[in-house]
């Protein structure tokens, strides 16, 4: 009976994955090439199960953004996306400045990374998208100073 090329496959896989990766350190520019070509023939699959993906993960999806903005602002350090997801159920679908229910939550520094403010789950606040533009840059206690001369309502 012919062996099929999977199963000759699965049976040096481990030895062709190793000589995969020693060939493309000798040969980065190749490997580059081989993989933008690739990607430049699959982008539309590639986009629609990326698509997929965030569709179905919201609340890691909204995770993954918070850091990646942290770091463009200058955060050093990173959080956990389980961290950072607990965070979120925890709240209830609800902001923790003026206490709504919302669709759409994020997260916000108590003490903004512009300020000096560090980029931990301690210094993260769950609030909605209205509460986050209002506060901007000011740190909790001008934020409620800002609030009380404008008159919104806040729990914290």
């Amino acid at each position: 009976m012919p062996i099929s090329s999977k199963e000759t496959y699965l049976r040096h896989r481990e030895k062709r994955i190793k000589e995969a990766s020693i060939w493309a350190k000798k040969n980065p520019e190749k490997r580059r090439a081989i993989v933008r070509r690739w990607y430049a023939k699959n982008k539309i699959t590639i986009n629609k199960k990326q698509k997929d993906w965030r569709l179905k993960n919201p609340i890691k999806m909204r995770c993954i953004v918070t850091n990646n903005r942290a770091r463009r602002r200058g955060a050093l350090e990173k959080i956990k996306v389980s961290l950072l997801e607990n965070k979120l159920i925890a709240a209830n679908g609800k902001c923790q400045y003026c206490g709504g229910k919302c669709k759409y939550l994020g997260f916000d520094h108590l003490i903004p990374i512009s300020r000096n403010g560090k980029h931990t789950i301690k210094n993260l606040i769950v609030c909605c998208l209205k509460c986050n533009q209002r506060k901007k840059s000011r740190t909790l206690k001008e934020f409620k100073e800002y609030c009380a001369r404008k008159g919104y309502a806040l729990i914290i």
